[in-house]
């Protein structure tokens, strides 16, 4: 009840000095309600705390966000009263108060998804956690907004499941001068360790061209870095401003790419129609296209495989898992008359909690089965008959499969065999890979399901390879045999190999000649694990000592093409750099500093009678 003091501050709109009478005079439960009005809702928690009304102080301290007074009311709620108050506060949208509630109540699923809806993913990674639901904490941190505290609950959790080389990544993302970087290094440590990795330090990322962060893209989507770049493409990591998602934007750019934009645009349309047709949780979903030559994809920061098998090879289990799950994509791709013809580790994609996605189908076929007799895709995964320019089949999708099995297993290139590089893997290891990679497709697996079916049924065991780098290097002398003058001849593989010293300038020209991927041009086999040196197939037969052919002219400018359209030239075209094999293939062979133009290189090529 009001007296006529009361009734006439209220009727006056004072609220804060009639709630101070009324509390003066004792009158807890009007105080609370005077003091709500006038929008002091601690002292309004507090009047309603001497007036027995729990429920009331607890929502009166959520209101006014006051976490100490609510936290100390907290301990007065009974259990069994909790649940109704957080359904109440939920009611209110009072979100970041009703996890401790449910807590309190005993219900730790409702709590563990309320710290997920309040955005503390911390606090409901652990909460899941600790309800046995490891896989709903590692999904929670994988969506939550990046940052130290983040990425170390994320990586500690993948320790404890035994994902080390994802915990790895996520724990490598905290700075080192991060206040948290001590306390992720501790666990980095132990990651790196269970690899079989030493320790190192990590460096800061190199400044990426294009990389014009906050720059807004088509109204939409505004720019966080440049993730890759090649002479006809673009991928940008943005942020999503109208659905507030991370995407992948694939940009076509063929500024400079002299007469390749219409191909190029033709192999972005057919992505997109080839992705609208394949929906696979195996495969990175096309989320949208635009009319400028984009297309968006979601972000998938777990990096992928290329990156993860420079630091050697993987344990058999986890390099089943990833085989499994791009011929699991294979598998429906095929079924729907598409083959990838591109795998290879640079297309197999991680998101954060280490599942495996096929990403690049702009050179896949739309058809029966059977792709047209072009040469496409990268060479060290290519399928003998594609090297020849025969028709790509399911088999050759296969074959690819088949090398990345070997290089996961092995650490090394192909023709490694899984048992001499890991004692948990033996014979019948060998023979399943030895299948996929048969030099003739009709001794391969007839199906991805067919390799999916033998890939199950041996056993794969959690140890990685327990050969070092050292001893790959050890291997990697006893491998090569020195024949007359300067050749090197592999014995694992029986391929004459020519081993070139491998400066920056080689580097950036190696990369080009093998992203190039054409007959006509010396192949690229691989780098020494220790990366000093490159490997490159010694060309067939002998140097031009005739006339160039027609077709043999033809064959040497479409590699020329194909080099220059990765934004290298080559520099030496002459006899004495044009091989002409048995079967009368010509071959330009690899010279570390082009020093000219690739329009000099198509003049050169001009000059060879």
């Amino acid at each position: 009840m009001m007296d006529n003091d009361l009734q006439r501050l209220v009727h006056e709109m004072r609220f804060a000095e009639a709630a101070s009478l009324a509390r003066s005079r004792g009158q807890s439960s009007l105080a609370s309600d005077l003091f709500e009005r006038a929008c002091d809702t601690t002292s309004a928690s507090q009047e309603a705390l001497k007036d027995g009304d729990i429920a009331r102080a607890v929502v009166l301290a959520a209101q006014g966000e006051d976490l100490a007074l609510f936290n100390s009311l907290l301990a007065r709620v009974q259990p069994r009263e909790a649940s109704n108050l957080a359904l109440d506060l939920e009611r209110k949208r009072l979100v970041r108060w009703v996890a401790p509630l449910f807590e309190r109540a005993g219900d730790l699923a409702r709590a563990a998804r309320a710290w997920e809806r309040a955005g503390d993913a911390v606090r409901a990674a652990a909460t899941f956690e600790g309800l046995g639901e490891p896989a709903e904490a590692v999904r929670v941190l994988e969506h939550a907004a990046r940052g130290p505290a983040v990425d170390i609950a994320l990586g500690a959790i993948l320790l404890r499941l035994g994902r080390f080389e994802q915990a790895a990544r996520a724990l490598q993302r905290v700075r080192s001068d991060a206040a948290e970087h001590g306390d992720a290094h501790s666990l980095l440590c132990k990651a790196l360790s269970a690899l079989g990795l030493a320790p190192f330090e990590q460096s800061e990322p190199a400044p990426v061209p294009h990389a014009d962060r906050g720059r807004r893209l088509f109204g939409r989507y505004e720019v966080v870095c440049e993730v890759a770049s090649s002479p006809t493409a673009r991928v940008v990591h943005g942020v999503d401003c109208l659905m507030g998602q991370h995407v992948a934007l694939k940009i076509l750019d063929t500024k400079g790419a002299v007469g390749i934009g219409r191909d190029a645009f033709a192999r972005f349309e057919r992505e997109a129609q080839v992705l609208q047709s394949l929906r696979h949780p195996n495969v990175v979903a096309l989320s949208g296209w635009l009319a400028e030559g984009v297309l968006v994809f979601p972000w998938l920061s777990g990096g992928n495989l290329e990156t993860l098998l420079a630091a050697g090879p993987l344990a058999p289990s986890r390099a089943k898992d990833i085989t499994r799950a791009v011929l699991s994509a294979l598998a429906e791709a095929h079924r729907l008359g598409i083959l990838h013809r591109d795998i290879k580790p640079a297309n197999v994609l991680f998101d954060e909690a280490g599942g495996v996605y096929l990403a690049d189908f702009g050179v896949a076929h739309l058809g029966d089965g059977g792709a047209t007799a072009a040469v496409f895709g990268t060479l060290a995964y290519m399928s003998p008959e594609q090297r020849r320019g025969e028709s790509a089949t399911v088999r050759s999708d296969l074959f690819a499969v088949g090398v990345m099995l070997g290089e996961m297993l092995t650490g090394e290139p192909f023709g490694c065999l899984p048992s001499a590089a890991n004692q948990d893997l033996g014979k019948e290891h060998d023979a399943l890979v030895g299948s996929l990679t048969a030099e003739e497709p009709k001794d391969r697996p007839s199906s991805a399901w067919e390799a999916l079916r033998r890939l199950d049924e041996l056993r794969w065991l959690d140890r990685p390879c327990a050969k070092g780098p050292a001893r790959r290097r050890e291997a990697m002398g006893e491998r090569l045999r020195v024949e007359a003058g300067e050749g090197r001849m592999d014995t694992w593989t029986g391929q004459a190999i020519e081993r070139v010293e491998l400066t920056e300038a080689v580097r950036r020209r190696v990369r080009a000649f093998a992203r190039a991927g054409h007959p006509g041009l010396q192949t690229v086999l691989r780098v020494e694990s220790d990366g000093t040196h490159v490997w490159l197939a010694r060309p067939a037969g002998h140097v031009l000592n005739r006339a160039l052919e027609q077709g043999e002219r033809r064959t040497l400018t479409d590699a020329l093409l194909a080099l220059h359209a990765e934004g290298e030239s080559h520099g030496a075209v002459d006899r004495a750099h044009v091989w002409v094999g048995e079967h009368g293939e010509v071959t330009l062979a690899f010279v570390s500093e082009p020093g000219v133009t690739p329009e000099e290189d198509i003049r050169a090529l001009g000059r060879v009678e």
